[in-house]
């Protein structure tokens, strides 16, 4: 974890555990996905109401 200055983007402290392991990057990947579920949201292609499945190898809207 990071605390870093909003406006240089410099970081002012850092505290991790084992900062020399490998970790999946799910954090990361989560903000794209809501990235692109809010521009499909802006061009009205999904409602904010609307259910979907996600699987590893599909993404489908469930019937209403």
């Amino acid at each position: 974890m990071a605390e870093t200055d909003s406006r240089t983007l410099q970081t002012i402290k850092a505290v991790g555990t084992n900062p020399g392991s490998v970790f999946p990057l799910a954090s990361t990947y989560k903000q794209a996905l809501l990235w692109a579920l809010l521009q499909e949201f802006d061009a009205g292609r999904l409602s904010p109401n609307e259910r979907f499945n996600v699987t590893r190898t599909r993404v489908w809207a469930s019937p209403p």
